[in-house]
């Protein structure tokens, strides 16, 4: 199976992040420095369902369908409508920054020559939250409304005026907001208390029983900078509370192996400033992991094995094994057991197994190509995409500030 990513333009800050990202699909191998991504997937699937790295704001999730619905209009080909629908999600960049926005507009910095539209960006998540009939690509969703539409038309009274005005999808949901007069003018990324009500009432039926879901039908304000930081976090439900946890302790942990392993590639690259960069480094993550205490109270990888078959993706044995060695390292060992010489050798081997002939400490031309960080992006299990999303929506019920 090929794994495909597509870049997403958005402001400055998030550029950034994203910049971050697109470091770790530079080629397959890169992907995943340590072959953790299944475990971190999994755990923001059952915590943040729906979402995906690429989402930036929730009206996204209107505007979308109100720009389907226009590019059906006065079209007779799917082809044709893919066509519209770029041009209409063109125009509604320009919208969005004369409307004064900014921050999670994406195409903003690229504008016409953005790759990848927000309408694929925000695809999967519109299946996902009921917004869209499922199973249907954007092409084929286009094709079944231009289709019905004509049907309609032929079907209609010549002389009916309103067949075309009273015609509505039969691929989007039935109570979808309308769009708002000049949404291809000027417009904002600012929920109406309508829109509003209607995204939350879609998001919470589609993930009932998880902490999203939760979290939006307490109208808790998402302020903190981890899940885990959360205020409420003493009062999550018991289930969602496990994820978390294990988030939590998998987060601190597996931080101490990505800087053991750019630690290692600094030494073989023999570069010594970088050498006592990963030195100051682990020592603060000593502090981070004195303060988690992750293993304190008894816990093992093996809890965390088990939410993950519960989940229906299980780990693979050898990914289990480089973890619970991992873990039982830092045990042992404390924050040291990233520059032990066993563990060295155990986060080599772990490297050679993922990535083979192109793995950075047997391939000096990909040790040499190194950027002297691989790997260092701290977890969160899409939980700022999540905060996001929630905080649009919240500000809208005037239960944000």
């Amino acid at each position: 199976m090929v794994s495909q990513f597509g870049w997403v333009d958005q402001d400055d800050k998030q550029r950034r992040a994203m910049l971050s990202v697109v470091e770790l699909f530079k080629d397959e191998g890169t992907v995943d420095e340590l072959g953790i991504g299944s475990i971190r997937d999994t755990l923001a699937d059952a915590l943040f369902p729906g979402t995906s790295v690429l989402l930036t704001r929730a009206r996204y999730l209107l505007m979308i369908p109100w720009l389907l619905q226009q590019a059906t209009k006065a079209t007779a080909q799917s082809s044709d409508g893919v066509v519209r629908l770029r041009a209409l999600e063109g125009r509604l960049i320009y919208s969005l920054l004369k409307g004064g926005e900014a921050d999670g507009v994406i195409g903003r910095q690229a504008k016409e020559r953005l790759k990848r539209m927000p309408s694929g960006a925000y695809w999967a998540a519109l299946g996902y939250y009921g917004l869209r009939s499922p199973n249907l690509s954007i092409e084929g969703l286009l094709r079944a409304d231009i289709s019905s539409r004509l049907a309609h038309l032929h079907a209609a009274s010549p002389d009916d005026p309103g067949a075309e005005r009273d015609l509505r999808s039969t691929s989007l949901h039935p109570d979808l907001p309308p769009a708002p007069e000049g949404l291809l003018q000027s417009t904002t990324l600012q929920l109406t208390a309508l829109e509003a009500e209607f995204l939350r009432d879609r998001i919470e039926q589609s993930t009932q029983g998880t902490l999203f879901a939760w979290l939006l039908a307490g109208g808790v304000p998402a302020s903190a900078g981890y899940i885990w930081e959360h205020d409420a976090r003493n009062e999550f439900p018991a289930d969602a509370a496990e994820y978390v946890d294990a988030g939590r302790r998998f987060h601190t942990l597996v931080h101490g192996a990505a800087l053991g392993y750019n630690s290692l590639l600094a030494r073989e690259r023999e570069d010594s400033d970088l050498e006592a960069e990963y030195d100051a480094l682990l020592d603060e993550w000593a502090d981070e992991l004195a303060e988690a205490e992750p293993l304190s109270d008894g816990w093992t990888p093996a809890r965390l094995w088990s939410l993950m078959a519960a989940r229906g993706n299980p780990v693979r044995p050898q990914t289990q094994s480089f973890i619970d060695s991992w873990v039982a390292a830092v045990g042992e060992h404390g924050a040291d057991a990233a520059t032990h010489p066993a563990v060295r050798k155990l986060i080599r081997q772990r490297e050679i197994d993922l990535k083979r002939g192109r793995a950075r400490l047997v391939n000096r031309d990909a040790l040499n190509a190194w950027t002297g960080a691989a790997g260092l992006v701290r977890l969160d299990y899409r939980w700022f995409v999540a905060r996001r999303l929630m905080n649009d929506i919240l500000a809208a019920d005037g239960e944000v500030a």
